[in-house]
């Protein structure tokens, strides 16, 4: 087993995409887009876990990282959208959103981590970064 196959928040990651593929199994005909959406989501959390794990600069890790959040908190919108459009059952979408809350716990967790090794400089770079992002969306 390779080291990223260890962590526990990988290891939920993969449990996370074996049920999304199970509730695109039961989606009604008509469904295609939102099918891919949480396919993509469900595929990019393992994927950019495993990455994040074996970049050597604490930097690149957070990054992966911060992705593979983003990618749950995405499968975490199509889940409600499903849920919305009664497409998925209750005991279905609570074991979802159940496994993407600690995802995304896990994954910042490990972000944490590997931040607080970082330097000054890409502390800065990333808040920067974020200062940028929000004020092109005039989040302030």
């Amino acid at each position: 087993m390779r080291s990223f196959q260890k962590l526990r928040v990988y290891q939920r990651s993969i449990e996370f995409l074996a049920l999304a593929l199970e509730i695109i199994g039961e989606l009604p005909r008509g469904h295609a887009e939102l099918a891919d959406q949480l396919l993509r989501a469900a595929q990019s959390q393992p994927r950019n876990i495993a990455e994040g794990a074996g970049r050597r600069t604490s930097v690149d890790q957070a990054r992966f990282y911060t992705h593979a959040r983003g990618s749950a908190m995405e499968a975490a919108a199509a889940l409600d959208t499903m849920r919305v459009m009664k497409l998925v059952g209750e005991p279905v979408y609570a074991r979802g959103i159940d496994l993407l809350e600690g995802i995304v716990a896990m994954a910042h967790e490990n972000d944490l981590i590997v931040s607080r090794s970082t330097s000054k400089l890409a502390f800065m770079f990333r808040f920067t970064s974020m200062s940028t992002f929000l004020s092109d969306r005039h989040c302030f």
